[in-house]
């Protein structure tokens, strides 16, 4: 009986404890100067890639793909560490919304999953034709964008100086 409470309460304790120490942590590199340069040359790269790509004319969208592939790994592991430092802070505000939604839009970028949706050969499943998804799934994918752009404000916050 008692012995097992003191076990049960010793193990919570220790639990408690980790807790603390991975939010301590998260937050020393959620603040540091790395870590917020990193996330923002992401951000840029969400941002301005892909116009980039079609600009520069590149016949092969698998270096892109690459590219992308590991900015949504950073954009998910940023907001993982955000969740365990600030989880009361962050989790269901605006901000915590906005970062899923930019990070998912990521998917509408790579050619694989564009090529999908807009059924083109070697997409399979995709939706044809149908004038009124294509719209719309563009329409999302403009939205998405403004989304990250919040995330580029919430950046910014770091370097800037504050008054």
């Amino acid at each position: 009986g008692n012995l097992r409470q003191a076990r049960l309460r010793r193990a919570v304790d220790r639990c408690k404890g980790l807790a603390f120490k991975c939010g301590e942590r998260s937050r020393q590199l959620y603040e540091s100067q790395v870590f917020q340069g990193t996330m923002l040359t992401m951000l840029l790269g969400a941002l301005f890639l892909p116009d980039a790509w079609i600009i520069m004319d590149k016949v092969s969208d698998s270096e892109l793909d690459m590219f992308l592939f590991v900015i949504l790994g950073g954009f998910i592991v940023e907001l993982v560490v955000q969740v365990i430092a600030f989880r009361r802070a962050y989790v269901c505000t605006f901000f915590f919304f906005m970062d899923i939604i930019g990070a998912c839009s990521l998917i509408l970028d790579i050619s694989t999953f564009r090529n999908m949706s807009e059924g083109e050969p070697g997409g399979s499943g995709g939706v044809g034709g149908n004038a009124v998804i294509m719209r719309a799934a563009r329409a999302a994918k403009l939205g998405a964008r403004a989304g990250r752009f919040t995330k580029l404000v919430k950046l910014l916050r770091f370097f800037l100086p504050q008054y």
